[in-house]
C-alpha cells in the first residue's frame, strides 16, 4: 500500500491541543506552507472523537476548515474490508460531520457479546461472568434481527412470507442464543480468572515492564520471542499470533487482510500483551479509547506523516509500521513547558 504523498494525519489529541492552546495553530500553517506543502486530512473516526467531545465540536470542525484539511476515505469492498486503496475528498468538515451522524449504526454495549468479552479479559465488567456477556450479547443480536425486519418493505413480505421469515428468524435466535450460551459457560470454566490480561503477564514474567523496554529495529520479532515462552508447544506461528494469517478452524475465511487490517491486528495484539498498552482498559471508556486510537493508526498508514501526542499509541504504531514496512513517518510531539513545541521522530 503506497501512502498519499504530502499528506498529514493529526491524531486528535493534537487537534484538541491546538483548540485549547496548549499548542500553537500555526503549527498547522508552518506544515501547510509552501515550503513543506502537507495537506491535513482527517477521517471518519476523527469526526467520531469530535462528536465525543461535547461542547466544543463547532470549534474542531472551524479548525478542520481554517486549515483546508481533506477527508480521508478508504476504498471499500461489498462486504465492508479495505481494498488498500484511499482517496481525498474536498468536503465541507461540517457537511461530512452532519453525514456521518445521520448514517450511524450505534454499537450495542457488548458488541453481540465479543466487546464484553474483551472488556472482560481486561478485567473490567466484573459484576458478570462470560456466561452473563454472552447471554447479554444475544438478546443484542435478537433486537438487531428484529429492528431488521421491522425496518423492511412491508410491501415486499407479505401474509404467509412474513410468518415464515418470523418463524426462520426465531429458529435463527434460538440456535445463535444456545452457542453463545455454551461459549460464555466453556470460558468460565477455562478463563474464571478476572483479569486475563494480567494471567498473561505472569506468564511472560513481567508484562509491561519487560517489553516496554524493547527497543528497535525489529520489534515485533524481539516481542515474538518473548511471548513464544508461554506458548504451549509453539502451536501459534509469529504470523497468526498477531493476527495477520489465519488461524485454522478458528479464524473466518475473509483474507487475505488489507495492510490497515493488519496495522490493526498489530496493534490490538500489542496491546493486549501488554507492550505500551493503553492506561485504564477496565474501564468502558478507556476501553472505547483503545480502539478509536488503533482506528487512527490503521487509517494514518494511508498519509506520510502521522502526528500523535500519546506515546502508548506512537510505540505500537510504530512496531506495526516496520514490520509491514510501512512508509508512514511517525512523529510522537510533546510539549515542552516554556519551549515551542517539539517535534521528536
Amino acid at each position: 500500500m503506497k501512502s498519499i504523498n504530502s499528506t498529514v494525519y493529526f491524531d486528535h489529541n493534537v487537534l484538541d491541543s491546538i483548540i485549547k492552546g496548549r499548542l500553537p495553530f500555526n503549527l498547522i500553517q508552518q506544515l501547510i506552507a509552501p515550503e513543506y506543502g502537507y495537506i491535513p486530512v482527517f477521517s471518519s473516526e476523527n469526526l467520531e472523537e469530535i462528536e465525543r467531545s461535547k461542547g466544543y465540536e463547532a470549534t474542531f470542525l472551524n479548525l478542520l476548515k481554517a486549515s483546508n484539511a481533506k477527508y480521508l476515505m478508504p476504498g471499500l469492498t461489498s462486504d465492508y474490508h479495505y481494498t488498500g486503496e484511499a482517496s481525498l475528498v474536498d468536503v465541507d468538515p461540517f457537511d461530512q460531520f452532519e453525514l456521518q451522524k445521520k448514517h450511524r449504526l450505534d454499537s450495542p454495549e457488548m458488541g453481540y457479546g465479543f466487546n464484553g468479552m474483551l472488556q472482560k479479559f481486561y478485567g473490567g465488567l466484573s459484576d458478570k461472568n462470560f456466561s452473563d456477556i454472552f447471554s447479554s450479547g444475544a438478546t443484542e443480536f435478537d433486537h438487531l434481527l428484529d429492528s431488521v425486519l421491522d425496518e423492511s418493505n412491508n410491501d415486499e413480505i407479505q401474509g404467509n412470507n412474513e410468518e415464515e421469515l418470523r418463524r426462520s428468524l426465531d429458529y435463527g435466535k434460538l440456535i445463535l442464543r444456545q452457542l453463545l450460551e455454551r461459549l460464555g459457560q466453556n470460558m468460565d470454566e477455562e478463563y474464571g480468572a478476572p483479569n486475563l490480561v494480567r494471567s498473561l503477564e505472569k506468564s511472560l514474567g513481567g508484562g509491561p515492564k519487560i517489553l516496554n523496554n524493547i527497543c528497535g529495529p525489529r520489534v515485533l520479532e524481539k516481542l515474538w520471542k518473548e511471548v513464544q515462552k508461554c506458548l504451549p508447544n509453539n502451536s501459534l506461528s509469529m504470523e497468526q499470533f498477531f493476527g495477520l494469517e489465519p488461524v485454522p478452524v478458528v479464524t473466518p475465511t475473509n483474507w487475505p487482510l488489507s495492510t490497515v487490517e493488519k496495522v490493526n491486528a498489530i496493534y490490538h495484539t500489542l496491546n493486549f500483551i501488554g507492550y505500551y498498552r493503553d492506561k485504564s482498559m477496565h474501564k468502558p471508556h478507556r476501553f472505547g479509547a483503545h480502539f478509536s486510537d488503533m482506528t487512527h493508526a490503521g487509517l494514518a498508514a494511508f498519509t506520510e506523516l502521522f502526528i500523535s501526542m500519546d506515546e502508548d499509541l506512537v510505540k505500537k504504531a510504530m512496531a506495526a509500521y516496520e514490520y509491514l514496512s510501512v512508509k508512514t513517518v511517525v512523529v510522537h510531539m510533546q510539549i515542552i513547558p516554556g519551549l515551542e513545541p517539539d517535534l521528536q521522530k
